[in-house]
């Protein structure tokens, strides 16, 4: 069975961006808890891959074409999905106590 760890959901409750890699799949198990994944930024092909190293690749991929853009503007694009995820992630948190 998989689960989301205590480090995603740390970033989801503070409201940081991220980017997992962890078991393939990871991505689409966020969705069907109700999250918003941030695909202005982030192609999430690699979350589909068998093969841990097929995954690390993937993820170094999207930080290589992403570095040199404004870290401002980034945010800016998905901003609103942030701020959605939060709030799923304290009602989840709510509901299960």
């Amino acid at each position: 069975m998989l689960f989301i760890t205590e480090k995603t959901f740390k970033n989801l409750l503070i409201g940081q961006p991220f980017i997992c890699i962890g078991s393939p799949y990871q991505n689409k198990i966020l969705k069907n808890f109700g999250f918003e994944l941030y695909d202005e930024i982030v192609d999430y092909s690699f979350d589909d891959m068998e093969l841990l190293s097929e995954r690390v690749l993937g993820v170094i991929n999207n930080l290589e074409r992403i570095k040199y853009e404004n870290p401002n503007l980034l945010y800016k694009s998905i901003e609103k999905k942030v701020v959605f995820n939060r709030k799923v992630c304290y009602d989840i948190l709510y509901t299960n106590l």
